[in-house]
């Protein structure tokens, strides 16, 4: 094995089970996925913990997503405006798992973002139709990046802009 490379042994830890799925204590990552809110443990020893899957907000788009009777998701919101509101909601709790000392997230993956066959979950349809605002996207992401606030103002100045960073989106 090559010691230079982190080792995530588990990657959606169970700790409510027996068996296979099981936390034992090896590799380098502690790994929970938690659906809608992102999970949080404690980082144990040299194990530092992530919020290995979280989110899973579906929001079914006509014509650019499968039969709504098979859309599948953890939750399903309204409209894009719930959407991404709700986006934005679970950004501040990792955010805040992050800054937690007793908690501490090292790291955090939404799910998912784009749909996959009967799943609408995604950010995006199957076909990459944009359900919320690239932008909003990116200035939620950018908020927890930078571990920002609410009252923290982004402004040009404060953020690269990158042209055509959204070259593959399908334009409303």
């Amino acid at each position: 094995i090559d010691p230079t490379r982190l080792i995530n042994s588990l990657s959606g830890i169970n700790f409510n089970t027996a068996g296979a799925n099981r936390d034992t204590g090896v590799g380098d990552v502690i790994d929970l996925h938690n659906y809608p809110l992102p999970g949080r443990i404690a980082h144990q020893d040299f194990r530092f913990s992530v919020a290995g899957e979280y989110g899973g907000l579906g929001l079914y788009v006509k014509e650019h997503s499968w039969d709504y009777s098979f859309c599948s998701s953890y939750f399903k919101a309204a409209g894009s405006k719930m959407l991404m509101s709700m986006f934005t909601d679970l950004q501040r709790f990792v955010l805040e798992y992050a800054n937690n000392s007793a908690v501490g997230i090292s790291g955090s993956v939404y799910t998912q973002i784009t749909d996959v066959e009967t799943e609408c979950n995604g950010l995006m349809t199957y076909d990459r139709y944009l359900k919320v605002s690239a932008n909003d996207i990116f200035i939620a992401n950018q908020r927890l990046i930078r571990h920002l606030s609410d009252t923290d103002t982004l402004t040009s100045s404060s953020v690269v802009k990158k042209k055509n960073r959204d070259f593959w989106f399908v334009h409303e």
